[in-house]
């Protein structure tokens, strides 16, 4: 999923990305399986730099994370200061890896590593230019270099990943790989990935709150997705009684063929059943399954 190159992380305000790039820098420092699932091939070294985060703020979601003494010193390296990328930040960090020979590098965010560029600047180019240079230099140190952004607001529902991420089409032109955080619901989220190296694919995850707060893994987007569809179409299907495809769509305000498939799976599977006049019930039997 994470290959070296330059790879564009990109999700809402507040929709819980750093948590993630802290959880995966963790994974990969420790050489621990990433969420709980995922195994990490080339664990190492991590430069993490966090230029919109203060200390103390990682430091607590760190000890969440991992309540251990060495939870913030063991093979990460934070950076949380750098100057603009023109005004000497390209050059600061490719000295910095060339002094850590990280195996990842994270950024957060583009926006805090590029600065303000000036009004009249070629917004486009510029931003292709910068990409651009980051993935060369990830190509230079051997590396994959993490680089936080966010997504629109008006495009946050988009189905495409790449429409969706802030700023030109230079972002997302210069970039190996696009992964795009959505919430779907209260505490899960799905990761569009899209990339020239990996299978495009999607991931759900769920938010865990507390003491041992971040995310964790729950599976492919589409079977979360799926999921919540069915339990959907159930609930409508015990409080309305038989209803058309058309209706279960109607009320659940649902792409009518997306209704479709989603019943005649659970129809295949006996949960619901199909009556006369292209009509759905629920099975009994599985209601009777359910309470057992």
């Amino acid at each position: 999923m994470l290959f070296n190159g330059l790879t564009v992380f990109a999700g809402r305000p507040k929709v819980g990305k750093s948590w993630f790039t802290l959880q995966l820098a963790l994974a990969v420092s420790h050489g621990n399986r990433f969420l709980g699932q995922l195994d990490v091939l080339r664990p190492g070294k991590v430069v993490y730099v966090a230029l919109e985060e203060s200390q103390s703020r990682t430091s607590g979601r760190m000890r969440k994370l991992q309540p251990t003494e060495d939870a913030l010193l063991h093979n990460i390296a934070m950076v949380y200061s750098l100057s603009p990328f023109a005004q000497g930040g390209q050059e600061q960090l490719d000295k910095l890896l060339s002094e850590q020979s990280p195996n990842l590098v994270i950024i957060d965010t583009f926006l805090a590593l590029v600065g303000n560029g000036g009004a009249k600047r070629d917004v486009m180019r510029a931003e292709y230019a910068e990409i651009d240079a980051l993935r060369r230099m990830a190509v230079k140190h051997d590396v994959a270099i993490l680089l936080v952004h966010h997504l629109r607001k008006a495009t946050v529902g988009d189905s495409s990943v790449l429409d969706s991420v802030a700023g030109s089409t230079g972002v997302t032109a210069a970039a190996d790989a696009i992964w795009g955080m959505k919430r779907e619901d209260a505490g899960v989220a799905s990761l569009e990935v899209v990339g020239r190296e990996c299978e495009e694919q999607s991931i759900a995850l769920r938010f865990l709150q507390g003491d041992s707060a971040g995310w964790e893994f729950m599976g492919s987007g589409e079977q979360v997705r799926d999921s919540k569809d069915e339990a959907e179409i159930m609930t409508l299907l015990v409080n309305e009684g038989a209803l058309s495809v058309n209706r279960v769509a109607t009320l659940l305000r649902m792409n009518a063929n997306r209704a479709r498939s989603v019943m005649y799976g659970m129809a295949e599977r006996g949960f619901i059943l199909r009556q006369q006049r292209g009509t759905y019930c629920v099975n009994p039997q599985s209601l009777a399954e359910e309470d057992r």
